[in-house]
């Protein structure tokens, strides 16, 4: 009788050295492979190894020559599980074999076992090529195991469609797994720390670095019908004509020039060695790919856009709005293009080294509200925050978040605290906030460089702060 196949398991080849003869053959094999389910299913009908190999060349699937292939192309060949075809010490994984060689040397194997005529065996072999690939091979392996299975053909077909229904998904997760574990998470604008010591752009290089920045851009966006517009500071990419997509960068270069002079710069000394670089990706999928692609890291949820900072000048990717971010609000493109520049613009005065990130994300909704519209931004943030610290929460709280937490996202309550902290700074004189960052960008202690600028140490202007803001906000 006909078993049908078990859950999702994960194979794994053993031999434990004693020998079972096969009935009607001459041949000697080992324990065959067993199937180790971590939902105590039934065990699929095994397939059992030959104790001795043979000979059989097959094809790799790259369309390589054979002797590019990682593995012997003629075997020796052994059995074969549903991760692939055991060889005399490894298995080849299933998708390294051409389609119709996965086929041939499947049923060659079962032949050799005495398992050619038996439904069961066919069945195991079908599905194992077919999560591999759903073409015409697999398809023919499958009606070859209803076609064994004689009166129960209809049951195994449903045994085998449930089966790689199970396995496919299974096999799709543990690849969405495998590359989670590979991508980096976090915000990496937050993360950045670059402790070499401060140098002047050096002008005689700004266009060489400007041109490799743009050879980089144009290989990333390949493929995706993007323009690239190079303005004075920004490297301005999206989809459009020329002109849609260097209004883009025109007005992040004067949002750029407008957070310079607020941390005390010149409005015309460049910022970078080379430029920002703004990809608006007309798809969201687009960009997480790319950003996996180019930085090997996730797309943080929930957040607006993305920023890596790089030597030559920020990268940034800024998806299209969606219906959380409709145009004209705090959310919309146009304050997170402000922000973007007043992340920007902190993170690389005074060289790289690293701010908390209550500064850098204060500075970036400052931004939002004196380049685009104070009071959206405000009113989007300010009143939580207040009584938050109203409520008894010490705004030295913020030094606690961690630079991946919910709280900095859209609207979060690190969020809108640093914006009131940061403003309290600018607020108190010109030079303050600036001071700051030049000090904590030399490398000197917090609390050195906040009483240099407030008289205070960091701790006792967090409640100072929270004792203003309770009685005069």
């Amino acid at each position: 009788m006909w078993i049908a196949p078990a859950i999702l398991t994960v194979s794994t080849w053993f031999a434990c050295g004693s020998t079972t003869g096969v009935p009607g053959t001459n041949r000697t094999l080992i324990d065959p492979p067993t199937e180790v389910s971590v939902s105590d299913s039934n065990q699929i009908s095994p397939i059992p190894a030959l104790e001795r190999g043979f000979s059989f060349r097959v094809r790799p699937s790259t369309g390589e020559n054979e002797a590019a292939a990682s593995w012997p192309p003629a075997g020796p060949w052994r059995g074969f599980d549903q991760l692939g075809v055991l060889t005399g010490s490894a298995v080849v994984p299933w998708g390294e074999i051409a389609s119709a060689d996965r086929l041939r040397v499947g049923r060659e194997i079962l032949q050799r076992t005495g398992r050619d005529r038996d439904p069961a065996s066919m069945a195991f072999l079908a599905v194992a090529l077919a999560v591999v690939e759903n073409d015409d091979i697999s398809r023919r392996a499958i009606e070859e195991a209803i076609r064994l299975a004689g009166d129960e053909g209809a049951s195994i077909r449903s045994a085998i469609e449930t089966e790689i229904e199970t396995r496919t998904q299974a096999r799709a997760a543990r690849a969405r797994e495998n590359e989670a574990a590979t991508l980096q998470a976090g915000r990496p604008h937050l993360a950045y720390d670059d402790q070499s010591p401060f140098k002047p752009i050096d002008p005689f290089l700004i266009p060489t670095t400007l041109r490799q920045q743009r050879e980089s851009v144009e290989q990333a966006v390949a493929g995706l019908g993007l323009s690239v517009v190079p303005t004075d500071w920004t490297l301005s990419v999206g989809h459009g004509g020329l002109e849609a997509v260097s209004r883009h960068g025109v007005r992040m270069d004067r949002y750029l020039a407008d957070c310079r002079t607020r941390l005390g710069f010149s409005a015309d000394v460049r910022p970078f060695p080379g430029a920002l670089v703004l990809i608006r990706v007309p798809d969201f999928d687009d960009a997480r790919l790319i950003v996996a692609d180019l930085f090997r890291h996730q797309w943080s949820n929930g957040d607006p856009s993305l920023m890596f900072p790089t030597s030559a000048g920020p990268w940034v990717f800024l998806p299209p709005p969606d219906s959380e971010n409709p145009a004209g609000g705090p959310r919309s493109a146009e304050f997170e293009e402000a922000r973007i520049a007043g992340r920007a613009v902190i993170l690389t005065a005074h060289g790289g080294r690293r701010l908390p990130g209550w500064m850098v994300e204060g500075f970036a909704e400052a931004s939002a509200a004196f380049l685009v519209d104070p009071s959206s931004v405000e009113d989007a943030l300010r009143p939580e925050a207040v009584a938050m610290i109203r409520a008894g929460r010490s705004p030295g709280w913020i030094n606690s978040v961690s630079d991946d937490d919910a709280s900095w996202g859209p609207g979060g309550a690190a969020r809108g605290l640093a914006l009131i902290l940061v403003t309290r700074l600018l607020e108190s004189g010109d030079d303050v906030f600036p001071g700051i960052v030049a000090g904590l960008k030399a490398g000197e202690s917090v609390d050195k460089v906040f009483r240099r600028w407030t008289g205070l140490t960091l701790q006792q202007w967090f409640d100072d702060s929270a004792a203003w803001f309770r009685f005069n906000d």
